[in-house]
């Protein structure tokens, strides 16, 4: 090309960037997540989030280990980027003990991510940002109160962020979701088995597909307001395993209890970043 050529660029009509999606994964590491696979867990669900997500959207993933308090193992992650190696760094870095402040760590999310749109005039670069609460129990350290929170989500909506309860074992996700605002259609009660905790992460990766497959700006509300599991995934999420461990193998919920609050008395901040390694 001589140097007096040049090439014509339509800046009018520029190239449209696909939709782009957030889905946040705040997941328990509290004592009595000890022993229940909660981190390979995880990682399948982002497997079946890759298998379903609609490939010509953007989505990004965040992940956030949380017992008092949080740290925030992945973020803004392409999804179609993310391959076994970085999964196995999110096994190894998921080390259970201490509490359960899910609650906190919720507000955290969704303020983060209003402030994020708030420094671009209130326009969320994202079309939707799921946030999937993963807990097997009920919320004993939060310093946020419900009715705070239940604000809080309440506002988030404007954002069109979506805040999901997943629940196993006595973490009642329809009362507990109920109680800090996020619709019942929202929460999942799974059983704690491999067969139930599967169908949990499967219904969630589904619920995302599907939000993200009928997202219409246009259409906006009503898509974001029909945002639900099904009946058929509430039912699979509470399947039992075939053959289940003896009873003695089992911990009463004293002992989990009791692994809850191994390290309350531990001093730190309580919101904090780490890298995958």
């Amino acid at each position: 090309m001589a140097d007096t050529d040049f090439v014509m660029v339509d800046e009018t009509n520029p190239e449209p960037k696909p939709e782009m999606h957030k889905v946040i994964y705040v997941v328990d590491k509290s004592g009595s997540m000890s022993g229940k696979g909660g981190a390979q867990m995880l990682a399948n669900g982002i497997r079946g989030l890759k298998e379903k997500a609609a490939p010509d959207k953007t989505t990004l993933v965040d992940v956030v280990y949380f017992s008092f308090d949080a740290v925030k193992v992945m973020q803004g992650t392409d999804l179609a980027e993310i391959d076994d190696s970085l999964l196995a760094g999110l096994v190894r870095m998921y080390t259970p003990g201490g509490g359960t402040a899910y609650m906190d760590s919720l507000a955290a999310e969704i303020k983060t991510l209003m402030a994020d749109a708030d420094l671009h005039d209130g326009k969320p670069a994202w079309k939707t940002a799921m946030i999937y609460i993963i807990t097997d129990g009920l919320d004993n350290q939060s310093k946020i109160s419900r009715e705070e929170l239940r604000r809080l989500i309440g506002k988030a909506e404007n954002y069109f962020i979506i805040p999901v309860l997943v629940g196993g074992g006595a973490a009642d996700a329809m009362g507990a979701g109920a109680d800090i605002g996020i619709p019942k259609g929202r929460n999942l009660q799974y059983t704690e088995s491999a067969t139930g905790s599967r169908a949990a992460y499967d219904a969630a990766a589904a619920l995302a597909a599907r939000v993200q497959e009928s997202w219409d700006d246009e259409n906006a509300g009503p898509v974001f307001r029909s945002a639900a599991f099904t009946d058929e995934e509430r039912c699979a999420s509470q399947q039992p395993d075939l053959f289940k461990a003896p009873a003695s193998s089992k911990r009463s919920m004293d002992q989990i209890a009791e692994s809850d609050e191994e390290e309350e008395a531990s001093a730190g901040p309580r919101y904090r970043s780490a890298a995958v390694a």
